[in-house]
């Protein structure tokens, strides 16, 4: 019984010793020239920078310590946008964006989309989209706040005052004139609004005439 119990512990020794060879050796830390006492010298196995620091000289790191460092490459970075679900089906795959942050709003950095998430946010009613960004000139830097305009492909849209566009329970809609003194009521889409000005992508062609103010006091259908 003692014997087995040995040999239960030694399988178990053996197997820590495995592993934490393999650990070193991720870090290129060659195995074979380490002495007991010597500085350990460890390589990153990315490229990259050291970010953030949380060693002092002195200080004696256990196995189970938090990281002690972190090393990134910002020369590229990602930026998360949470896009409201009404917006979310006007952008697509390597469409270009626009990034503006507090820190520098008159300068502009722009991106590709990366990647449209799967998964609505019930709270928010947005999906996430990552923007890939060139950031060699290091504007951008990790945990910034950020304002994106994505800028999609172009399409045949018509542009009206949003004071012109009204709500109901069955859409957005505007008054259109069919005659004079005369209008009806037309259910449309909305992709963006900015500025005062909402872009209409269905529901309207160019040349028609529409209630500019005031539509909520029309009567009728």
């Amino acid at each position: 019984k003692e014997l087995e119990e040995i040999q239960i512990d030694y399988e178990n020794a053996k197997k820590e010793y495995e592993n934490e060879l393999a650990r070193l050796k991720i870090f290129n830390v060659n195995v074979s020239k380490l002495s007991m006492g010597q500085p350990l010298t460890i390589t990153s196995p990315i490229n990259g920078e050291i970010v953030k620091s949380n060693v002092v000289i002195g200080q004696y790191v256990k196995n189970d310590a938090l990281p002690i460092a972190v090393v990134a490459d910002i020369n590229k970075v990602w930026v998360i946008a949470n896009v409201k679900e009404k917006y979310a089906g006007s952008i697509k795959l390597n469409d270009k964006a626009e990034v503006y942050t507090d820190a520098s709003s008159q300068k502009t950095t722009l991106g590709n989309i990366y990647h449209i998430g799967e998964i609505l946010d019930e709270t928010t009613r947005s999906i996430q989209v990552i923007i890939e960004c060139d950031n060699k000139n290091r504007e951008l830097k990790p945990g910034m706040f950020a304002s994106v305009h994505f800028q999609g492909s172009p399409k045949k849209s018509v542009l009206i005052p949003s004071s012109s566009v009204l709500q109901s329970e069955s859409g957005t809609y505007v008054f259109v004139q069919v005659a004079k003194g005369k209008y009806k009521k037309r259910f449309i889409k909305i992709e963006s609004a900015k500025q005062g000005m909402s872009l209409v992508t269905e529901g309207l062609v160019e040349g028609e005439t529409i209630v500019s103010k005031g539509g909520i006091y029309i009567a009728g259908e």
